[in-house]
């Protein structure tokens, strides 16, 4: 079942080996930005759901004050960042400080024979 996928990839590696050595190059600088975009992709991802982790504030409708609709409001650009980066320090600081607690404790160990 993989035979055929398995011979056509050794093939392929066969014929890179072949090439010359500017083209190797290139083939590699190629492959590089390819798995540099993808990383790059996954990362912002991961931060911009961080950044969407931050709550939104409810507020009432200013121009309509008889009405008893709340609008949402979606922080600025600035306002998430300013809460994704808050995040980030406090988890990086319960680290650290978890680490500073091991780091202090007592440096006594029980050895049975």
């Amino acid at each position: 079942m993989y035979g055929h996928e398995e011979e056509k990839a050794k093939g392929f590696l066969e014929e890179v080996r072949s090439l010359d050595e500017s083209i190797k190059k290139k083939i590699l600088i190629g492959v590089t930005a390819v798995v540099m975009v993808g990383v790059v992709y996954v990362w912002l991802g991961y931060f911009n759901n961080i950044i969407a982790s931050v709550p939104t504030e409810a507020v009432a409708a200013p121009d309509d004050s008889s009405s008893t609709a709340v609008a949402v409001v979606e922080p600025g650009f600035f306002e998430r960042v300013g809460g994704g980066s808050a995040y980030i320090a406090a988890e990086v600081g319960g680290w650290v400080s978890r680490l500073a607690k091991v780091i202090q404790s007592p440096k006594q160990y029980v050895i049975k024979p």
